[in-house]
């Protein structure tokens, strides 16, 4: 397996929510990567992000920001922020993933498009029938190596349940009476 990696002018990335319960679509991400590098290799697509006269554009697809959307634009990148379905990933066979990515990716382009006054998209390229050169070892590690938050908080519940008032005060800060974060401070 060739891993060299060559820098590019399109950055992807999906990220799911540990706490959620959600699990890494593995075929998902697989896709995202061949579809990271058929479209950064592509001249049509080349040719579409000229004009930008950015160095990159980095693309976040999550699956759990209930935001929707956003848009930065800086001197040296554009970046988008797009929220994806999970819901629909369960059980889904990898041609489906396919299809899921294609469709994510494209909408989180046309809002670079949009926003970046880039003109219309060329063609996606189709995800290859074969992933397996895309799949990293990361994709199946210890959630705790992947969620250090997650960590921390299932050590607070242990000490809490030991009683541990202070651990027990801590988790009542920080967390909803769901067990999900509460999400920043009101200001």
């Amino acid at each position: 397996m060739d891993t060299a990696y060559t820098p590019s002018w399109l950055s992807t990335n999906a990220a799911i929510d540990m706490s959620l319960g959600q699990t890494h679509p593995v075929p998902y991400y697989c896709a995202l990567q061949a579809l990271e590098e058929l479209i950064g290799a592509a001249p049509d697509w080349r040719a579409w992000w000229a004009p930008a006269h950015r160095e990159r554009l980095e693309v976040g697809l999550n699956f759990y920001d209930a935001s929707g959307k956003s848009f930065i634009r800086t001197r040296k990148y554009f970046a988008v922020e797009y929220r994806a379905d999970y819901d629909r990933l369960a059980g889904a066979e990898q041609a489906a993933m396919g299809r899921f990515v294609t469709e994510d990716l494209g909408n989180a382009l046309q809002i670079a498009a949009d926003k970046g006054r880039l003109g219309p998209l060329p063609a996606l390229p189709a995800v290859p029938t074969d992933l397996s050169r895309y799949e990293q070892p990361w994709l199946d590690a210890d959630p705790f190596v992947l969620d250090p938050l997650g960590e921390l908080r299932t050590h607070l519940q242990n000490k809490a349940a030991g009683g541990d008032r202070e651990a027990a005060w801590i988790l009542d800060e920080i967390l909803d009476d769901s067990g999900q974060n509460k999400g920043p401070a009101p200001e």
